[in-house]
């Protein structure tokens, strides 16, 4: 008893007879009691059986009572007092009578949940590895030191292409029979305690097809510290590798379309604001190639103060807010210190423990920008073209139809005078009548050349010439306080204008630059020259009709006086606009028709406080200065006779006429438009010796009712009146058999000496004979 209590077994003791089990102690401190709290009967151990292990134990009771060579060897449970099931090893064989019957069991008890439990810990335990393994993402082996298998993953078996096959148990050479030397050597250094890797390895498949492999030998260690064998770790990263390979060729792709971006210069900086990338439109745009920038800062590539300023406010709020900057449009400096214009953009790249990456994306927009000022310039010269086109043809029909009634006027003013004695009182009221007309016949003249068509006499003019005969008449029309100073060239080309209407500019632009210096001492400065002129510089003149470049000559007209601000300078050329107390009429828009007249352009360069230039440009022209004109003896008691046909719209004009041919001493014949004059002409044209022909009429002008003339006459004698000058009336004549031009509004005297003229030329030439001409009166 003490050898068996010294053994912690549980002893038994079971009379078959009787059904007595005697118990032990020991078998009863196993489930937690003590000896007095357990009968000795078999019920007390059959009521503590697992009902899971109950019926499975007592068919081994009964197979050894049965059968003595079948051993009683169990392992069941039973309920320890706290409840609880504890695992327990029995053993126990029969004893028989004479005869062979089991009369007694005799056995004992051992308690195993310990080694139970521990062999359900490492059950589970391999199961979780086998798990682990089989299902591992990686290739995974596992072999003893003759490299045969253990334990593989199953995704060692797809990468390898093993399919199906169990290896445990074979050869790893078995397994690969290609295996190369090189893979002997690893694994021979390896069994010896040290690891390899590789993490991109290249190996070629039976099929010839190429794999890129991650992989790693590591040895494992028995319970006695030797190696136990090898595991293998394997990954396979073909399509990794491509991947990458893939990223990196876009990657060179996007660089190289970034790095030749035609027309957008894109740098990329890091945290601390230095290039990293700099491609050929940057080059192109700043100036520096990408050798040059990259690594420099942007206050290194001569960058001003302020765009630098403006860039790192621009990385810091990108660094707050995360939004990307612009586009904004800013200057920038060149290399060679040139300015310019470009819209910018900056956004973040994520970057690395370094910090992140900025990009700017500039695009180059300084010739969009000069293109767009040139086009706003050009349209506010279309603008102003068209203003004054429009008002240039108001003035003109307003000037036409004036001259019309100044005519009328004049005309009837001039027969009361001559009826009128010398001393006659009303006579002076007359003459004082007639300069009231003269002077209203100035006021259209300048509408002429406000409309661009009051170019009178049309001959070489030499501006250094007139300025200086002009002198005097300059001098006594400014302001005491003013200077004139002359800087004249002396050997300036002509220009094909009317000498009148150059001196009225003149005469315009000193007297405003005297209203300009005011009460002041100042100066005013006259110079002229010949210019070399190009279409851009022309293009940024007012009147730019599509001069063309060449030689022009310049008159240049200057003041030190209080100067024009850009309202007042856009608005100096409208009519009737003046910044004076009182206006002077039509002023610098008379001055701009005239120069309009003239196919020349004017430039005017003026700011507050600063003075004011006033350039005007005129074509150079390669004829002569003509010599002085001699004068004509006007015979005014010029008498003729004959047939003469007026055809103008104006009534009081007509009757106008009508009365002073009659007192010519010719017949006369009249039309009210063009048409009229054709049907008058084809039933007289015998008898008519000279038509008084208008040019402006309703129904049919001048220019056709000539051309119907023509047709029924070939030698049809036409004189031609307009208010225009004969240059702007005669132009669609081409000039062919026109006897002779009257402009509006003129005196008797004019006409008399016109006709006077035209009909002794037709003498001379045998068209037509008239005594009188020849009669001394």
């Amino acid at each position: 008893r003490l050898a068996v209590a010294a053994t912690k077994l549980g002893p038994w003791d079971w009379d078959l007879r009787t059904n007595v089990a005697v118990l032990s102690p020991e078998w009863k401190q196993q489930l937690g009691y003590e000896d007095h709290e357990i009968a000795n009967r078999f019920e007390e151990w059959e009521s503590r059986l697992h009902p899971d292990d109950r019926s499975r134990l007592l068919e081994a009771i009964q197979a050894h009572l049965a059968d003595a060579r079948r051993p009683y060897s169990v392992e069941f449970r039973l309920r320890h007092k706290d409840g609880s099931y504890r695992w327990i090893y029995t053993q126990g064989v029969a004893l028989r009578d004479e005869n062979g019957t089991p009369i007694r069991m005799l056995g004992c008890h051992v308690d195993v949940t310990e080694r139970k439990q521990n062999e359900a810990a490492l059950r589970e335990s391999e199961e979780r590895l086998r798990i682990f393994v089989e299902n591992s993402p990686a290739g995974v082996a596992m072999l003893d030191r003759d490299l045969r298998y253990l334990a593989y993953s199953r995704r060692w078996l797809s990468d390898y292409g093993l399919g199906k096959q169990n290896l445990v148990g074979r050869s790893h050479y078995e397994v690969f029979p290609e295996i190369s030397d090189r893979w002997k050597e690893i694994h021979r250094r390896c069994l010896t305690g040290v690891s390899e890797r590789c993490e991109d390895d290249r190996f070629e498949r039976a099929d010839g097809s190429v794999e890129h492999l991650r992989w790693e030998v590591q040895p494992w260690f028995d319970t006695s510290g030797a190696v136990g064998g090898l595991v293998f770790l394997t990954e396979m990263i073909t399509e990794r590798v491509r991947a990458k390979q893939k990223l990196r060729d876009s990657e060179e792709r996007l660089l190289s379309v970034i790095r030749h971006a035609p027309s957008v210069a894109i740098q990329w900086y890091d945290a601390a604001g230095r290039v990293v990338l700099w491609n050929a439109a940057s080059e192109t745009m700043f100036g520096f190639t990408a050798a040059e920038a990259v690594g420099k800062t942007l206050d290194q590539l001569i960058h001003t103060p302020e765009e630098f300023s403006a860039f790192r406010q621009a990385l810091a709020t990108i660094s707050q807010t995360g939004q990307s900057v612009g586009p904004t449009e800013y200057t920038f400096r060149r290399r060679d210190g040139s300015g310019g214009v470009c819209w910018s953009s900056i956004f973040r790249i994520p970057g690395d423990a370094d910090g992140d990456w900025y990009v700017c994306m500039d695009v180059d927009i300084t010739e969009r920008k000069r293109a767009e000022a040139e086009r706003e310039l050009l349209e506010l010269q279309m603008r102003h073209s068209q203003k004054l086109e429009s008002l240039g043809v108001l003035a003109g029909g307003i000037a036409h139809d004036f001259n019309n009634l100044l005519t009328t006027i004049l005309g009837y003013a001039h027969l009361a005078r001559n009826a009128l004695p010398w001393d006659s009182t009303p006579r002076s009221y007359i003459e004082e009548a007639l300069k009231g007309v003269h002077s209203a016949a100035e006021l259209t003249r300048q509408m002429l050349a406000y409309s661009g068509k009051g170019r009178f006499v049309v001959t070489p003019v030499n501006l250094s010439t007139l300025v200086a005969d002009t002198g005097r008449l300059l001098e006594v029309s400014i302001s005491k306080k003013c200077t004139l100073r002359y800087d004249l060239a002396p050997s300036l080309p002509t220009c094909d204008a009317d000498a009148g209407q150059l001196r009225q500019i003149i005469m315009n632009l000193i007297i405003n630059a005297s209203d300009a210096i005011g009460d002041r001492p100042g100066v005013i400065s006259i110079t002229t020259s010949v210019r070399q002129c190009d279409r851009d510089e022309l293009a940024r003149t007012y009147l730019d009709d599509g001069l063309p470049a060449g030689r022009y000559v310049s008159l240049e007209i200057s003041d030190t006086g209080s100067g024009m601000s850009p309202e007042t300078k856009a608005r100096i050329f409208d009519p009737f606009f003046s910044t004076k107390f009182t206006g002077r009429g039509l002023g610098l828009a008379a001055v701009l028709g005239i120069v309009r007249g003239h196919r020349g352009a004017i430039r005017v360069d003026s700011e507050l406080d600063r003075g004011a230039a006033f350039e005007v440009l005129l074509p150079a022209s390669d004829r002569p200065e003509p010599a002085e004109a001699v004068g004509v003896e006007v015979v005014h008691d010029w008498r003729g006779s004959g047939t003469i046909l007026v055809v103008d719209d104006d009534d009081s004009l007509r009757r106008l006429l009508v009365r002073i041919l009659v007192d010519m001493g010719f017949e006369t014949l009249f039309a009210a438009d063009g048409r009229d004059g054709v049907d008058v002409y084809r039933a007289h044209a015998d008898s008519i010796r000279l038509v008084l022909l208008d040019v402006t009429m309703p129904r049919m002008d001048g220019q056709e009712a000539y051309r119907e003339m023509k047709r029924i006459r070939s030698d049809v004698r036409v004189i031609l009146m307009s208010g225009y000058d004969e240059q702007t009336a005669t132009r669609e004549f081409g000039g062919a058999g026109l006897a002779g031009f009257l402009q509006k509004p003129f005196r008797p005297e004019q006409i008399q000496e016109l006709l006077r003229r035209s009909l002794a030329s037709s003498s001379r030439t045998g068209e037509i004979s008239d005594p009188s001409l020849n009669d001394p009166r």
